[in-house]
């Protein structure tokens, strides 16, 4: 299968499906009320809720990403670059060899290309 066919929303869509060809077929009639035409219908919407939840969520997550992204990395007076400068400040200005220096030399600050 491919991943599309795998998705929460093609899922919700093929049960959809399902509950619209039930619904059609006069003679459906389940002794189990999880699967009567009402149960199946109030389901649907559910997941239906859920996935809207999940989407509107995505889009606020990947929002949120980017602004870290521009705050940590990408501006010109990024986090990453003034971390260094501070590193390089302690240096210059305490000397390589001094307690201070040694706490934050080992300190690994990249940037994500």
């Amino acid at each position: 299968r491919s991943p599309v066919q795998m998705s929460y929303w093609a899922k919700s869509d093929a049960f959809s499906q399902l509950v619209k060809l039930v619904a059609s077929i006069p003679t459906y009639q389940p002794t189990v009320p999880e699967l009567s035409v009402e149960s199946l219908t109030m389901k649907m919407a559910e997941l239906e809720t859920i996935n809207q939840r999940v989407s509107e969520a995505w889009v606020k997550w990947s929002q949120a990403m980017s602004q870290r992204k521009a705050v940590m990395y990408a501006d010109h007076d990024s986090a990453c670059d003034r971390a260094k400068s501070v590193k390089n400040y302690l240096r210059i200005m305490l000397g390589s060899n001094s307690d201070q220096f040694d706490q934050v030399k080992r300190l690994k600050i990249t940037k994500i290309h």
